[in-house]
């Protein structure tokens, strides 16, 4: 094995074009893999990068020039801000061992991680989230940036050949110089064939993450690949969840809630384990914005004027909008209806004191007030 590892190195050192042979990413930091032949620079800057596998996650380090540091940049702090346009290390992963579909996982010196999922047909999908961790700094004249993701948010039992694709980039912004290593970038059909070990008997094969705020649903839909029944434990949002049961072929979707207030950076994190290991992990990090927004046509009406109210439901609306129409008597009478995303609602003519509407588990209420019309006896 020694041997073939030593060769396979040469190869990618001397001949990155020539690849065919597949190589098993290795366990442990002390036996990481080295690759040091970047292509595409627009100058001679040196970058090297380092791959290794541990229990948890996959592993990318990257060391690499940068030829004017007094023109670095790394802006983006926060997940999912452009990153890109950072000086960074980008890895690419054809998880799925298709040559079409990919992650891709950005980083730069602040920690600060970008990342998407791209499908068979190209269509791209924001909303996954790796759960990846990064970590980096700059030298005198070359910056360095570390990544682990989790092997289990990469969905690798849909891959039960456990060959995947694998490129790695390094990009400085000030020049706009990007090199690659183990294939180019965006290319899945150019990138280096790996074994991934490791067993995961369930597939995800769908998620929904409402991004609303107050009380949400989180739902997946597993299936069970393997030749036997499983039973699958976790947590959701560090909280045990109930036992996942799966017969062999089965698909169920299990659902969840959580509750964020609305404008604080936030996430859900689904872990399933299978005998104590790690077997997939549904991380979506976001910012949960206000469901439902609501008010009225005015706070001032006359007595014979109808009650008119207009608002947005910040989600393709699958919930009644109920609204309660509280008046001076202490009486309340209750409307519900199916809104439109973009909604005017006109009322008869009632005497109001308090109008609250209800969508899901938020609240919108507001005072009125009646005023007489100086046309009225």
């Amino acid at each position: 094995m020694n041997d073939f590892k030593t060769l396979f190195l040469t190869l990618v050192i001397v001949a990155p074009s020539l690849l065919v042979a597949t190589i098993e990413i290795p366990f442990g930091k002390e036996n990481a893999l080295k690759n040091k032949a970047f292509t595409g620079a627009k100058s001679d800057r040196q970058a090297t990068v380092r791959l290794w596998r541990d229990k948890r996650n996959l592993n990318v380090a990257l060391w690499a020039e940068h030829p004017s540091m007094e023109n670095r940049e790394a802006h983006a702090t926060e997940h999912d801000e452009p990153v890109h346009r950072d000086d960074c290390l980008e890895v690419f992963i054809d998880a799925a061992g298709r040559k079409k579909a990919y992650y891709q996982v950005v980083a730069n010196v602040n920690g600060a991680i970008f990342d998407l999922r791209k499908d068979d047909l190209g269509r791209v999908y924001r909303n996954w989230d790796s759960g990846a961790i990064a970590k980096g700094r700059y030298g005198k004249e070359d910056y360095e940036i570390s990544i682990s993701i989790p092997l289990s948010s990469l969905n690798l039992g849909e891959n039960p050949s456990h060959e995947i694709g694998l490129a790695v980039g390094s990009y400085v912004r000030h020049n706009l110089d990007a090199c690659s290593a183990w294939g180019e970038y965006h290319k899945p059909a150019s990138w280096q064939r790996f074994i991934l070990p490791g067993e995961y008997p369930v597939v995800l094969k769908s998620f929904r993450n409402s991004g609303g705020s107050g009380t949400q649903p989180f739902e997946v839909t597993l299936q069970n690949i393997s030749d036997q029944p499983i039973e699958l434990t976790g947590l959701f949002n560090g909280q045990p969840i109930e036992r996942i049961k799966l017969a062999i072929g089965e698909t169920v979707a299990s659902k969840f809630s959580a509750t964020h207030p609305a404008d604080e950076p936030t996430a859900n994190i689904l872990i399933l384990n299978d005998d104590e290991h790690e077997v997939l992990r549904v991380t979506r990090i976001f910012t949960p914005v206000q469901l439902l927004q609501a008010m009225p046509a005015s706070p001032l009406r006359y007595t014979h004027d109808s009650l008119r109210i207009h608002g947005r439901v910040n989600e393709p609306p699958d919930a009644p909008l109920e609204i309660l129409v509280h008046t001076d008597s202490g009486k309340t009478i209750a409307y519900s209806s199916i809104p439109e995303q973009v909604f005017a609602i006109t009322l008869p003519p009632q005497p109001a004191k308090q109008i609250e509407c209800r969508y899901k588990s938020e609240i919108v209420s507001f005072d009125v007030e009646t005023i007489r019309s100086p046309w009225e006896e």
